[in-house]
């Protein structure tokens, strides 16, 4: 398959992820939408923490995807929890505070992974707190 070909194909099914995720985690209703303060409860609690695991999301995108646009290759490395357990137990016993933050920003972006997939697993949002009206 051709770089061009893959390029594509990436585009595409980025495209698909988003349009469900807007599709089972936004509610058109303000209210509920509201109950999901992304910015302000999540981002805004742990600027420093977000940063450092897009970091490492990009870090591991040079190791396991060199020279590929940034992509989640969902089918590499695929044992989110027991890496994430590796990473807390590497970080105990850390004494250099920044690699020690490292290793936590490891641990964070692999549970994120594990939620992620659970998230989907479970049909997203919209079907784990029934009664929101989709977004789009």
């Amino acid at each position: 398959m051709s770089e061009e070909t893959m390029n594509s194909k990436q585009q595409t099914q980025t495209e698909q992820l988003l349009e469900t995720i807007f599709q089972r985690i936004l509610p058109e209703n303000a209210s509920e939408r509201k109950k999901f303060p992304v910015f302000d409860g999540f981002l805004m609690y742990f600027p420093q923490a977000c940063l450092l695991t897009a970091r490492v999301s990009f870090d591991g995108n040079e190791q396991h995807n060199p020279g590929q646009k940034l992509h989640w290759a969902r089918g590499k490395s695929m044992d989110q929890c027991s890496a994430a357990v590796r990473h807390l137990m590497e970080a105990a016993s850390e004494p250099n505070l920044a690699l020690k933050a490292y290793l936590l920003a490891q641990a964070m972006w692999r549970v994120a992974a594990e939620c992620q997939l659970v998230c989907e697993a479970a049909g997203g949002l919209a079907k784990m707190y029934p009664g929101q009206e989709k977004s789009r």
